[in-house]
């Protein structure tokens, strides 16, 4: 099952949309920096942790939505659904490795996050 993971994890990051979305996730924390300073509102530390790291959380949960159907969906678009299957495992081990990976795409998303908000 580990390898089945491996697998998805080499898929996830060889695509555009992985780095596009971790860009994404800087932006806006950049942004929120960049639109504080030059209309002078009075952010403290603590605003402006909480309003990046909402806005960012609530972004993860959509984001995290959409790489676990496309896990799933790529799978049946591109027929490679039929070579997983004849592989030694079974199908319930591979839907369950692609829920194991979208939880560990979306820690690793999380951890992400908070390291560019502190």
């Amino acid at each position: 099952m580990l390898s089945l993971i491996q697998n998805e994890w080499m898929k996830w990051w060889t695509t555009k949309k992985a780095k596009i979305v971790l860009a994404l996730y800087v932006v806006i924390a950049v942004g929120i920096i960049i639109v504080a300073k030059t209309n002078d509102f009075e952010f403290t530390r603590y605003d402006y942790y909480s309003l990046t790291f909402v806005l960012l959380t609530s972004l993860l949960g959509i984001i995290t939505i959409v790489f676990t159907a496309e896990a799933i969906g790529n799978e049946v678009r591109y027929d490679t659904m039929k070579h997983l299957l004849m592989s030694p495992y079974s199908r319930m081990t591979i839907y369950f490795s692609k829920l194991i990976f979208s939880i560990l795409i979306m820690l690793f998303q999380f951890v992400f996050i908070a390291a560019i908000v502190y």
